[in-house]
């Protein structure tokens, strides 16, 4: 089970059944996303369906990121191609994505991956820079290395800003996707 604490309009941390946890900042419009890592330089924190409308905040985000719709809306309804397909590091690699800081070099970013399995997903996060016991992943909403990728991230923010962690009514969607969990 996730706990939510808004801090205030700009920043949340969601605190993770195993003591993990990740504080999200707006800084000028651009995301950080913040993990303490002490002595470790990978930790992975699951995300379930147990924890349903933050599973499905990242599902979205995940559908739109791998097939490559950073746009929600009727306006624009353009699938953007990978810019990077030749790259040594690109967003998405085998239904993949792989988001390394914006603003630092790829060898030297901080980066998080986010991988789907079946009533989950897995976001890893891997600190390279020697800064502390934290991982600072960046996402720029102006100069962004991955263009308007950054649009799904920053609606995942958002969803997350709007969430009602204390007292959430369950809605019927969850309750049947629940209740399906319990029958395996």
């Amino acid at each position: 089970m996730v706990r939510a604490t808004k801090q205030n309009s700009e920043m949340i941390s969601l605190k993770f059944d195993n003591n993990d946890s990740i504080t999200i900042k707006n800084v000028n419009g651009n995301y950080y996303f913040i993990t303490k890592m002490g002595n470790e330089s990978e930790k992975t924190i699951e995300i379930s369906l147990h924890d349903y409308d933050l599973y499905k905040s990242f599902d979205k985000l995940y559908k739109r990121t791998v097939n490559y719709k950073p746009f929600d809306c009727g306006l624009i309804d353009k699938e953007f191609k990978k810019e990077d397909s030749n790259s040594k590091y690109p967003l998405v690699s085998n239904g993949v994505i792989t988001w390394y800081s914006d603003g630092d070099k790829y060898e030297e970013a901080d980066s998080f991956q986010l991988t789907k399995e079946k009533d989950k997903y897995l976001l890893t996060i891997n600190k390279k820079k020697n800064d502390g016991n934290k991982a600072h992943i960046k996402i720029d909403t102006t100069y962004s290395r991955y263009s308007f990728f950054y649009q799904p991230f920053v609606e995942l923010c958002n969803e997350l800003e709007e969430m009602e962690f204390e007292f959430p009514q369950i809605s019927i969607e969850e309750y049947l996707v629940k209740s399906k969990i319990k029958k395996r």
